[in-house]
């Protein structure tokens, strides 16, 4: 099993010592004014991070549970929003690649019981970012970026001097590593590419996919 506890520790003294904080914490769940503090702005810090990017290690696919037929005047279905869902992406076509002609259309809406999801997809599969709370999945770029998100809001409990400036300075390391961070996620992707044109490939030559380079086989 996971230590769920040690990487939360881990996450949390990086963050502390991302504002120079001497003191670091034991335990997640110790009785310090930093661990408190780490309590309160870990889990909301990490669902912020998984809404900004499409991690490939929080991509779930999932079919949709349907509530009602014909809920209202514009949509055929209405679905449950997943319970373990931070950020919906899309509902897929069936097609691929899915592209902009192919995108099916939905709105998230609510009732008494929750989220809903409208659409006109009949037994609709739908994409979408879960909340991952088993530190196994996090490679090191990512628990970085988020001890550096989790530092902006750890800078008013802790630091006394200039605090804008140096969480203005915690916020751009923090776009550098959370870019860093999805680079690395995409590389163990293998994203579907467009066939190269006839003319290229009779002479043995290979484009980039941003174009910037041509190979050879040879």
């Amino acid at each position: 099993m996971p230590n769920n506890n040690a990487s939360k520790v881990e996450t949390c003294n990086l963050a502390i010592g991302y504002i120079g904080h001497g003191v670091q914490i034991a335990d997640f769940d110790e009785d310090s004014k930093e661990a408190a503090a780490c309590r309160t702005f870990y889990e909301p810090t990490l669902k912020q991070l998984f809404r900004m990017a499409h991690w490939p290690f929080a991509t779930k696919l999932a079919t949709l549970t349907l509530v009602e037929n014909n809920p209202n005047d514009e949509w055929f279905y209405s679905y449950r929003y997943p319970v373990d869902c931070v950020d919906f992406r899309r509902i897929l076509s069936g097609r691929f690649p899915d592209d902009r002609q192919s995108q099916i259309a939905y709105r998230i809406a609510k009732d008494s019981d929750g989220k809903l999801i409208f659409t006109n997809r009949e037994n609709a599969v739908c994409e979408y970012t879960e909340y991952v709370d088993d530190p196994t999945f996090y490679n090191y770029d990512f628990i970085d970026a988020h001890a550096l998100l989790l530092s902006t809001r750890l800078i008013p409990q802790f630091v006394s001097g200039d605090r804008k400036k140096i969480r203005q300075e915690n916020y751009a390391m923090f776009q550098d590593a959370i870019q860093v961070a999805l680079a690395n996620a995409i590389n163990e992707e293998q994203n579907f590419e467009e066939p190269q044109a006839e003319s290229v490939r009779a002479r043995g030559l290979y484009i980039s996919e941003d174009e910037t380079r041509i190979y050879t086989n040879n």
